[in-house]
């Protein structure tokens, strides 16, 4: 498949049981793109640096590795917990969420994340898998970087590509992206889309009967 890379994001509409982002390309062409599935992450701000949440997608097409790329779709920082949700909840009804993950182990944040979605019945507020286990995280996010499954823009500045671009094991702390990166890497690959598990069940039903 061609490295779909979107510059500029218009909207998510849903598509016979899936997505479809509308958006403009690398070489600023409209396109409009099949996806699996939207899901997001959000972190609270603390002393030392903002919150932030992270939106992205899963394209349907499957990359020379095998994987169903991740889209990235927006992203926020806020210092203000109360306006960061907010912006959350507006970009998740524009991009179609369908998830949005947060570490529980926070019980005030997680419950006002919770009560900021509880009356949109498409989106499900989740704790994000493997909290505590930043190792796993930062083992996935290289091993899907080094196979080409995260799809981000190319020349529109974004927060996640910089702080990727200068990642180290001193300044992971102050890194606001990369808690939002690997809930939703790990949510993706431990918790596929529905679409993928019903395809491996068929898969596996095949397999057996010949």
């Amino acid at each position: 498949m061609r490295r779909i890379q979107l510059e500029e994001i218009q909207f998510v509409m849903t598509d016979s049981g899936g997505f479809r982002v509308t958006g403009v390309d690398d070489k600023a062409v409209e396109v409009q793109v099949p996806l699996i599935d939207v899901r997001a992450a959000v972190v609270p701000p603390k002393p030392e640096r903002p919150g932030y949440y992270l939106i992205l997608s899963m394209l349907l097409d499957q990359s020379e590795s095998g994987k169903h790329p991740l889209l990235f779709l927006g992203e926020h920082e806020d210092g203000i917990q109360s306006s960061l949700l907010k912006k959350l909840k507006d970009y998740a009804a524009r991009l179609s969420v369908r998830e949005v993950y947060a570490d529980e182990s926070n019980e005030g944040f997680f419950s006002n994340l919770w009560r900021q979605f509880k009356s949109v019945r498409e989106v499900r507020v989740y704790r994000a898998l493997h909290t505590a286990d930043l190792d796993y995280g930062i083992a996935l996010v290289r091993e899907w970087l080094e196979d080409g499954a995260l799809s981000v823009p190319k020349y529109t500045p974004t927060i996640l590509c910089r702080q990727l671009g200068s990642m180290t094991t001193e300044t992971l702390k102050l890194m606001t992206a990369i808690d939002p990166l690997r809930y939703l890497f790990s949510g993706f690959v431990n918790d596929p889309p529905s679409f993928l598990r019903s395809r491996s069940q068929e898969q596996v039903a095949t397999n057996w009967y010949y």
